[in-house]
């Protein structure tokens, strides 16, 4: 199991942030920027309490950036990403992120806080990132670790750029 330590910062409201995921399209658009297709979403609830973003995704091969593990993949991948947003307390907001990959035996979980300081938001992400195949388990966590960290680097940009729009 590999643990991330990540952070995303926000030019924008905790509210607005919790909007932004809470966005149907946001949803669509995130999974069109990272080159992925056939994407579904459910929302479940409203940014104003708990709810629950669910993307249901049929990745590419070719979006697998380490080419010594593309050629073990199926063509497409179907991903799973689960976002649980409780409800705001205190002005800030608690969430977990489950994703899974049918078929295949790797898992991302993840605990992550948003805190807001005015017009400007931080989210922390405690992610663990476990890979159950033998032998070369230990580098695809490694690969996909590296993968899951420039996930997080787009999400940050492609939030404040819609973020900024919105306002």
């Amino acid at each position: 199991m590999k643990t991330l330590h990540e952070t995303i910062e926000y030019n924008a409201s905790t509210e607005e942030v919790a909007h932004f995921y809470a966005s149907r399209e946001s949803a669509l658009e995130r999974a069109s920027r990272l080159g992925v297709r056939n994407t579904r979403v459910e929302v479940q609830g409203d940014s104003d309490g708990a709810f629950t973003t669910t993307i249901l995704a049929n990745v590419p091969r070719e979006q697998v950036n380490h080419e010594k593990f593309r050629r073990f993949l199926p063509e497409h991948l179907e991903a799973t990403i689960v976002h649980e947003w409780d409800a705001p307390s205190g002005g800030a907001r608690t969430g977990r992120l489950r994703a899974t990959v049918a078929s295949l035996p790797v898992n991302l979980s993840a605990d992550f806080t948003l805190e807001g300081n005015g017009e400007h938001s931080r989210m922390k992400i405690e992610a663990q990132l476990s890979v159950k195949i033998p032998l070369v388990g230990g580098a695809v966590e490694k690969a996909g670790a590296e993968a899951a960290g420039e996930i997080f680097r787009t999400e940050e940009s492609f939030a404040n750029e819609v973020l900024r729009r919105e306002r």
